[in-house]
């Protein structure tokens, strides 16, 4: 009878566990990612409704109204994330200068945008970046014109972490007029017809969620298909399991 192993049986099993490990652990650990990724996306999209429905609440317009009437909106909604957002209290910090802050953005396709967000794209850049107590970043566009959706806010979910990448954590968001939050690239009656996002355009259509653009519009409607859970490229497949 054969009692045991032999050293060249164990050293086999050894080898197979490593190449089992070698394949497996990074396919886990990718799809953990993806999953906080996702957690990340779907409770900054809640807290950003839950602050626009507030704030419609206790003043009867919406957040786009006030901006458009009083030329201004920062401060207000400063004020509103502790109360709608999930923070139980606040702890603000602004940088006067984007490339005084140790974050650099990406594209899809890997590009590297830079430092100095304001110099490589026009998404959000009429802002500083603002920090709440969770380490979310958050940067305004221009103010909404008269009955028109907006302000855009660009929100990087889990702030300085990285990868600092649009449509994996940094997405475009969108206030309405009616009171609510939408993704870049929903479809809204009170959108600006125009497809530039200098001020308050509006973009929809898989080529704004683009894996080759080198612009960051072509990124900028990537939360519509991150809230779909879509692949803008098969959208019978998953966003965040098959697209990113």
């Amino acid at each position: 009878m054969k009692n045991g192993f032999t050293l060249s049986e164990v050293l086999i099993t050894l080898v197979i566990i490593g190449i089992v490990a070698a394949i497996t652990v990074p396919v886990i650990a990718a799809n953990y990612q993806k999953e906080a990724l996702k957690s990340a996306f779907i409770k900054t999209y809640s807290e950003l409704n839950n602050i626009a429905k507030k704030f419609y609440s206790d003043n009867g317009v919406s957040f786009s109204e006030y901006c458009s009437v009083y030329g201004t909106c920062l401060n207000v909604f400063l004020q509103y994330i502790n109360r709608g957002g999930a923070a139980s209290k606040m702890n603000w910090s602004t940088q006067e200068e984007d490339y005084d802050l140790d974050y650099s953005l990406k594209l899809l396709s890997g590009k590297q945008l830079g430092k100095h967000v304001a110099e490589s794209s026009t998404i959000c850049d009429d802002s500083n970046f603002y920090s709440d107590i969770s380490g979310k970043l958050y940067r305004f566009n221009n103010l909404p014109g008269t009955n028109k959706n907006g302000p855009l806010v660009c929100v990087d979910t889990n702030g300085l972490k990285g990868p600092n990448k649009y449509g994996h954590d940094y997405f475009v968001f969108v206030f309405t007029i009616d009171g609510a939050v939408i993704p870049m690239g929903m479809e809204h009656p009170n959108n600006e017809t125009t497809t530039s996002l200098v001020y308050n355009g509006f973009v929809k259509g898989k080529q704004y969620c683009s894996k080759t653009a080198s612009q960051a519009v072509n990124n900028a409607a990537c939360a519509y298909y991150a809230l779909a859970d879509k692949n803008p490229d098969d959208e019978s497949k998953s966003y965040w399991k098959d697209f990113i």
